[in-house]
């Protein structure tokens, strides 16, 4: 006697939104759109990626399972690109997740001292951004 039963055909695995914690991926994600960017911060050092997706197998993010409509893990930042690789399905999606360069002064300027305090004594002259040397007052106790 043959079974009427027959396994389920699987559920193909689809993305149906991509996020990051941190920054706005470009182009909007569209299913179709394989590549993305996007710019955060320098003070930003990690991103957590969130797909949104249906289907029968685990979408990862640089190669470990995330389940849909939760975050991964915190993905460490270096200055400059980072590729992240989301796998969903038969499809690879690319996100570049630039962190900003840390700000520099003007070429020129350097940084100035905007004050100056003790702990004890007293600073004479007072505080000057344009004045390099001081001496330091002690209040005499009796």
């Amino acid at each position: 006697m043959n079974s009427a039963w027959k396994e389920p055909a699987p559920i193909p695995t689809e993305l149906s939104g991509l996020e990051l914690s941190t920054g706005t991926l470009e182009p909007t994600f569209d299913k179709d759109t394989l590549s993305y960017t996007a710019t955060v911060a320098n003070s930003v050092s990690s991103v957590k990626v969130m797909p949104t997706y249906t289907g029968d197998t685990a979408v990862t993010v640089n190669g470990k399972d995330v389940a849909s409509g939760a975050y991964s893990e915190d993905i460490a930042l270096e200055v400059g690109p980072n590729a992240i690789t989301v796998v969903a399905g038969d499809k690879t999606y690319t996100i570049t997740v630039t962190r900003e360069e840390e700000e520099q002064p003007p070429v020129g300027e350097k940084p100035l001292l905007d004050g100056l305090e003790l702990s004890e004594g007293t600073l004479t002259p007072a505080f000057d951004k344009d004045t390099f040397s001081y001496k330091i007052g002690r209040a005499s106790c009796r």
